[in-house]
């Protein structure tokens, strides 16, 4: 009972920290690209850049499911990078920013390599990806698949899922439902902003306000918007866990003993059958909310220089 409480505290505190004093960003400028989707058409895809003069190394910071380029945590990393004298790029997912482009699902790696290959990037030569939560996810499945941009040298992860049956199940306990609504209400964020845009989405506004579990949001919304079969489809085909034996690209994962969202349950089976080019931290505290993190050895502190630290090795 002891880590359940410390893995919600830490869950917790850091957002309630961010509510009272927000996360503010360093100085940095809008950034666009634009992806082709057969269903959507032209997507705009955006975010906030610091591009430092004669910099070639650049971080991209992902997100989390609902979540965007000014969620608590892609905000404090880039505090870090920019603290470090580090370019970065604080990236969103499609419709991420509330302009209503569309949604995205736990597999959306075609958003990356638009992004990889757009041409406000083309001028930097080593890239390394950092995802939290679902964005890790998301960055692992780009990482597993083929035809990878050969610039970005690594990655690390944060609190990711990798197993998205397991996780869609598991947030519906008790204790998981409070942290599910917070996403839901992200997602339906989203979703108004693109009904707005009149774009072409499966269910009507007022089915999705009804929505109340991941679950129903994948079976209402993520199934028929991407063509998948069943939502048991989706998760099959999409999910990283069963991708991490063949990992090739060298990868940091950082996951908590008592995180309440992501849980170590779901973690621990899939991490021990990884290859060696993925590394696992396990640390203390909660989802994506730890009160210090020890890698490699090195004196505990917190996440975010460690995090660079580590990348900047490849």
């Amino acid at each position: 009972m002891r880590q359940v409480i410390h893995g919600h505290f830490w869950t917790l505190l850091p957002q309630l920290a961010h509510t009272i004093v927000p996360e503010r960003a360093p100085r940095d400028e809008p950034w666009e690209t634009h992806l082709d989707d057969p269903v959507m058409g032209r997507l705009r895809l955006t975010g906030w850049i610091r591009a430092r003069p004669h910099h070639d190394t650049l971080f991209v910071l992902i997100h989390g499911l609902g979540g965007g380029h000014d969620s608590r945590y892609v905000m404090s990393m880039a505090r870090a990078c920019d603290r470090a004298g580090a370019s970065y790029l604080r990236f969103n997912m499609r419709g991420a920013d509330r302009s209503g482009e569309d949604v995205y699902h736990a597999g959306t790696t075609e958003d990356l390599r638009a992004m990889l290959a757009s041409e406000g990037l083309a001028r930097f030569s080593r890239i390394y990806l950092v995802g939290f939560s679902l964005g890790g996810h998301i960055v692992m499945r780009w990482a597993t698949e083929p035809g990878r941009d050969p610039r970005v040298a690594a990655i690390a992860t944060v609190c990711s899922p990798v197993d998205l049956a397991y996780g869609a199940e598991a947030i519906q306990r008790p204790l998981g439902r409070p942290y599910q609504w917070h996403v839901l209400n992200g997602l339906k964020e989203m979703y108004r902003a693109a009904v707005i845009r009149r774009r072409p989405l499966p269910a009507s506004l007022a089915r999705v306000e009804e929505i109340r579990t991941i679950l129903e949001w994948d079976d209402e919304v993520v199934v028929p918007r991407f063509g998948f079969a069943s939502r048991q489809a989706y998760y099959d085909s999409q999910a990283v866990g069963p991708r991490l034996a063949a990992m090739e690209v060298p990868t940091l994962f950082i996951a908590a003993e008592a995180d309440p969202v992501v849980t170590a349950e779901q973690v621990r089976p899939w991490v021990a059958q990884a290859s060696d080019a993925v590394q696992v931290a396990w640390t203390g505290g909660g989802h994506i909310g730890f009160p210090h993190l020890t890698i490699d050895g090195a004196d505990a502190g917190p996440l975010e220089p460690q995090v660079l630290r580590w990348l900047l090795r490849w």
